[in-house]
């Protein structure tokens, strides 16, 4: 119900980050709210959120120039959605947007970093991802009072899912039908495809990267969508490469670990 207060622990980006959400999401009172059960080709509903005990520091060390990345993060949805989506033919893959709007509260001490807006979405899986897909990108966009998303991931099995859905403050979602898919350009240091969908005889083009990566870009693109002009974050992973000997000696150094 409105009003009601939980937190949820989940582990995104490899870091545990604390939740927490007041509604409106139809939460009873006693802090347990629709985590997902399978329920079709579409997803599935949440069924629990457990609990979480205050932030958890994030400290790491940054490659290739040596330096410490140390502070907290915490999110605060506007809605908790309750569905999360099947993204292939037998269910191996699943793909939840927790939060489609949220208020990003960023404590570092270095880099000095501010609070923002922005989501938060998990994938879950029974297999290795790079089992499953070569590919996928996906968008969000803020429509104001709503928000966009687009998700495109063909699977090596040869079927290929396409999610255009809206969802609005209150956590409900809608399909709509996705607009054409175009080619954009490659990322400039790592090649990495990118490609979206906008309205016909509309224009669609980068306005900045954010992130080029080996396996990864993120960028900002300004195109029009639901007859709005819009600025999508768009994200493109490329798994093709992934198993590769090269790519596989370079985690460690993306992705260090510590053992506490």
């Amino acid at each position: 119900m409105p009003g009601a207060r939980f937190s949820k622990r989940v582990i995104f980006g490899g870091k545990l980050l604390d939740v927490v959400s007041s509604g409106p999401v139809g939460a009873p009172a006693d802090g347990v709210a629709p985590l997902y059960e399978n329920g079709g080709t579409d997803g599935g509903v949440v069924d629990s959120i457990v609990g979480a005990q205050g932030p958890r520091d994030i400290e790491e060390i940054v490659a290739p120039i040596s330096s410490r990345v140390r502070g907290q993060v915490r999110v605060y949805p506007t809605t908790i959605t309750r569905r999360d989506f099947q993204l292939d033919a037998v269910g191996r893959h699943r793909w939840w947007l927790i939060a489609s709007m949220a208020r990003v509260e960023v404590a570092f001490k270095r880099p000095d970093l501010r609070t923002s807006t922005g989501y938060l979405d998990t994938n879950s899986g029974s297999e290795p991802p790079e089992q499953g897909f070569g590919r996928w990108d996906w968008s969000r966009a803020d429509l104001r009072d709503k928000t966009a998303i687009l998700y495109h991931a063909p699977s090596r099995s040869g079927k290929e899912t396409s999610l255009a859905r809206r969802i609005d403050r209150p956590g409900r979602i809608e399909p709509f039908i996705a607009p054409p898919r175009i080619t954009l350009p490659h990322s400039r240091i790592w090649r990495i495809g990118r490609g979206t969908r906008r309205e016909p005889e509309c224009w669609a083009h980068i306005d900045r990267t954010l992130e080029d990566t080996p396996l990864y870009a993120r960028s900002v693109i300004r195109t029009r969508l639901l007859t709005r002009e819009i600025h999508l974050i768009h994200e493109r992973l490329s798994l093709d490469p992934f198993s590769s000997v090269w790519v596989q000696a370079m985690l460690p150094f993306r992705m260090p670990r510590v053992i506490r």
